[in-house]
């Protein structure tokens, strides 16, 4: 009698504790979702919004809320209390991006022409800028499948960098809505390369959020959205130079302190965020989260339920595990998230 009320009683907690895990799982794929459909279209409708307004070079920077809001929220949304050091980051980010509107390219598209347009892509500097984003780009991929056994960090770090540098590729979005509006003002048709930028600047749009998408999939939050940020400000920024001139677009000498110092604060900002990530994960260097949707990561070793990553089985029970109240997921809360 006795083991048949053990038994039931652990049939009755194992029915809990799976009830437990499927409601896990549901708030997972919400929270993901959710925020699969905010970054692929509430994003870009606010940019397209955006674009019409202000350059890349000063939207770009703004890119940096998305910091302030996972520092601010996300120990209300997913229990991660905010470090000091996240907190003096999330500051450093808002002043940057102070500093940046306040003294940056304010300058709009209302005198361009579309032969201006035309002839800016005949610029052999920004055909050299693309040059050199498809090679920036090739080098991370290589990273990402096959890093150097030196430094098996370059891995994180191509996943960080990959969807920012993609995305920097603003020019098709702006340049697609300044068409638009020049052929309607001159009352001309809208050329034949029309449709081509608009295609280019969604692949460039939601390519970037694709790869910020699998590098969340595989490191914690907070550093995959502040890889993507810093990679996405300074591409971005490149591509204004070559592409809009920013730096003639400048009035006098303080804006021309000013705005790289904004950006400079940013970018302080942004790897005060990286450097307390890799701290915090330096143990996991080669951990990847599994897809919550796999149901391959999950399985059973004497009893007890188990993950997978890379190759390894490893024991979710923390009796199986001494040290999992040290492990960095726990530290972090990351995973979750």
């Amino acid at each position: 009698n006795n083991n048949n009320n053990n038994n039931n009683n652990n049939n009755n907690n194992n029915k809990k504790k799976n009830n437990n895990n499927k409601k896990t799982l549901r708030l997972a794929r919400l929270l993901r979702y959710s925020g699969m459909i905010g970054m692929t279209f509430l994003n870009p409708a606010c940019c397209v919004v955006a674009m019409n307004f202000a350059s890349p070079s000063l939207l770009a920077p703004f890119s940096g809320l998305t910091l302030v809001w996972i520092v601010l929220f996300s120990e209300y949304l997913i229990g991660e209390r905010p470090l000091p050091e996240q907190t003096l980051a999330a500051a450093l980010i808002v002043g940057g991006e102070v500093i940046v509107s306040v003294w940056g390219d304010h300058t709009t598209d209302a005198d361009v022409t579309l032969a201006e347009v035309e002839e800016s892509y005949r610029d052999p500097a920004l055909w050299g800028y693309f040059a050199g984003i498809a090679l920036w780009m090739c080098l991370l991929g290589y990273w990402a499948m096959r890093p150097p056994r030196s430094h098996p960090s370059l891995r994180r770090f191509a996943w960080g960098v990959s969807g920012g540098s993609v995305t920097g590729l603003q020019n098709f979005l702006k340049d697609s809505l300044t068409i638009m509006k020049r052929a309607k003002v001159a009352g001309v048709p809208r050329p034949w390369y029309l449709p081509l930028f608009m295609a280019l600047g969604m692949a460039t749009a939601f390519g970037g959020l694709l790869l910020l998408s699998s590098c969340m999939r595989r490191y914690d939050a907070t550093y995959s959205a502040a890889a993507y940020v810093g990679s996405f400000v300074i591409s971005a920024s490149i591509m204004c130079q070559v592409h809009y001139d920013t730096a003639s677009n400048l009035r006098g000498v303080v804006n021309y302190i000013m705005y790289p110092l904004g950006l400079i604060v940013l970018l302080v900002g942004v790897l005060v965020l990286v450097h307390e990530t890799k701290e915090v994960k330096s143990a996991e260097e080669e951990e990847e989260i599994p897809n919550i949707d796999d149901t391959s990561a999950e399985g059973e070793r004497d009893g007890m339920p188990t993950r997978r990553m890379e190759g390894m089985t490893e024991p979710l029970d923390p009796r199986m595990d001494d040290d999992d109240d040290d492990a960095p997921g726990n530290a972090t809360g990351g995973y979750l998230a």
